[in-house]
């Protein structure tokens, strides 16, 4: 969320105070082991010489070292190295590890760092959140180690109140043998985030910016008991925080969120958790909509009791409430009730304001608009889309939006087809006057013949595009870029037949020349696919349109590198070339 909305403002006083309640991170040994849960758990074990008993350890913090007969425990004894299975002590779920066959212990020790949150009670009802990425390192002598941490952030919370302590890795200060060292520093932020940066999937996923939130029993011991953030997580994304089986994101964004707007119980709980995700994940109000400063339900919702009550009782949807502010602010509907049966009667829920634009677009009411639209032959919801998009066509053609006839037609479809062709005619007019002029400057800068060979400038993006189509290559995409003089394009062609298709020539704009004409390009047909049936050699290569016309190019560019000189009849003057002394 921005500054505007979650600023850390705790005094330097408060902050000191706050800082010495994370104790510097230190766990106890019931926060270590609640913490080892959440990582990956291994079962060691080693067979006597029989083969009839296995020696386990498991790594859960409620297990330990213990002994499995083979008759006792058949099944166990099927599952082999680095195979899943229960531990037949605690039952929990354990990855096989042979220490018969560990050489190193690379194949658990290079798993991951975990990202993990601990929740903490502190003074005065504070909310204390630890999060840092966890790892265990086994050997020979520790197959049981405690977990460890590398610290990320310290968030502290309390109603009305929010900080964090981020660590950095940054050089320190002094300088030793001229060389900097570096070392981890804690810095106070300007604002509360997301300990773990998310990445670029959705955002309850669990591959990147998650957490395992651990203890978070402490949550409802807090000042933030009432926060409901268990209710919002189970109707966002069906997962539950206390259970520590998932890892999740955003529970900080959240819980921030509500030390400045305890609304947020208030939205939970009359199923506007939508809205609750849009001010806690994106740091959206929608303050036309909503007050998060409000004391109660319907100035919450900006409504009055009926309304609010009405809106509640049909389900409470955000696009809805928004639609009906836009309708009530330009008087086309006069009760929220009423704004309900006539979305039921002509409509759907979810095309609410795509409703309240067509009626304010036409300068009707709700219900009027909602009985034309709900005639027409092709459904509500393209009707819609249709009835907008001729409005919008209609005010650029200047029709008399004033007359009934105008702004709702009995025959729809055939009016806005009119427009829209009207529209797309009106366009060729202007790109052709703009293309022209531009044709014009390309022309008596490019335009060239000679012998049996010349010159073309497109007229045209459809030029261009048919010249791609006929040489089965892809000049077609450059169009734009043409006529946006990012490039130029050019065609090589036969003086007989100035309009075939043969050659096609790509080079730099001119604005990005320094003296000489650069040709980026230069193919005919299929890029000279033909080619590939000849021999190697220079019979393929003096085939190629740069090697063959060669000749031609080098004139014509001489030509243009010298001003593109014309006779009064516009033939191209031909530069002399200067003959070499002894």
């Amino acid at each position: 969320m921005g500054k505007s909305l979650l600023p850390c403002n705790l005094t330097e006083e408060e902050q000191e105070k706050a800082w010495k309640e994370f104790d510097s991170g230190l766990l106890d040994r019931e926060e270590l082991e609640t913490v080892n849960e959440v990582l990956p758990q291994y079962l060691f074990y080693s067979t006597n010489r029989k083969g009839k008993e296995r020696e386990c350890i498991c790594t859960h913090s409620n297990c330990g070292k213990f002994t499995v007969k083979e008759d006792r425990n058949p099944g166990f004894f099927r599952k082999k190295h680095k195979e899943e299975t229960h531990c037949p002590s605690c039952g929990g779920v354990v990855h096989l590890v042979s220490l018969g066959r560990m050489r190193t212990f690379s194949l658990v020790n290079d798993v991951k760092w975990q990202r993990v949150t601990i929740c903490r009670t502190g003074t005065d009802g504070a909310l204390l959140l630890l999060s840092g990425y966890v790892k265990r390192y086994f050997c020979w002598d520790d197959l049981r180690p405690d977990p460890e941490i590398s610290w990320k952030a310290f968030t502290y919370l309390m109603p009305g109140k929010r900080m964090q302590w981020i660590r950095t890795w940054e050089p320190l200060e002094q300088q030793v043998s001229g060389q900097w060292w570096w070392g981890y520093q804690w810095n106070p932020g300007d604002t509360v985030k997301e300990p773990f940066h998310p990445g670029y999937s959705s955002w309850w996923s669990s591959n990147d910016g998650d957490s395992y939130f651990v203890n978070t029993d402490a949550i409802g011991r807090s000042s933030l008991r009432y926060c409901q953030i268990e209710d919002w997580m189970y109707k966002e994304a069906g997962i539950f925080l206390d259970t520590g089986d998932d890892p999740v994101r955003n529970v900080v964004k959240y819980l921030s969120a509500y030390t400045r707007y305890p609304t947020l119980e208030m939205a939970v709980k009359a199923d506007l958790h939508g809205a609750a995700t849009e001010l806690a994940v994106d740091g959206k109000r929608n303050h036309r909509d909503l007050n998060w400063d409000a004391k109660n339900l319907p100035d919450f919702l900006r409504l009055n009791k009926q309304d609010a009550k009405a809106f509640l009782h049909n389900g409470g949807d955000l696009r809805v409430l928004h639609a009906y502010h836009d309708a009530v602010k330009y008087g086309i509907v006069v009760s929220m009730q009423e704004f309900y049966d006539i979305l039921r009667e002509n409509a759907r829920l979810e095309l609410a304001e795509k409703l309240v634009k067509a009626a304010l677009r036409a300068g009707c009411t709700l219900r009027t608009a909602g009985n034309y639209a709900g005639k027409q032959p092709e459904g509500i919801d393209l009707t819609l889309t249709m009835w907008l998009d001729y409005l919008n066509m209609a005010t650029v053609l200047q029709y008399d939006l004033t007359r009934k006839d105008v702004v709702m037609p009995k025959d729809l479809r055939d009016r806005h087809d009119a427009a829209s062709e009207t529209i797309r005619y009106q366009k060729i007019l202007v790109d052709e006057e703009k293309y022209r002029k531009y044709n014009e400057y390309l022309r008596k800068m490019y335009a060239f013949e000679y012998g049996d060979l010349c010159i073309v400038v497109p007229g045209s993006v459809e030029d261009i595009i048919y010249e791609g189509k006929t040489l089965k290559h892809c000049v077609g995409g450059y169009a734009a870029r043409h006529f946006d003089n990012k490039l130029h394009i050019l065609f090589l062609r036969h003086r007989r037949k100035p309009t075939t298709p043969f050659v096609t020539i790509e080079i730099n704009a001119r604005d990005t020349m320094k003296e000489k004409v650069v040709i980026k390009q230069i193919h005919g047909y299929r890029n000279e696919g033909y080619l590939t049936n000849l021999e190697y050699g220079d019979r393929r290569n003096n085939a190629r349109p740069n090697v063959k016309y060669k000749w031609f190019l080098d004139l014509w560019k001489d030509w243009v590198r010298n001003g593109s000189k014309r006779d009064k009849q516009g033939k191209p003057i031909l530069p002399t070339r200067k003959e070499k002394t002894a």
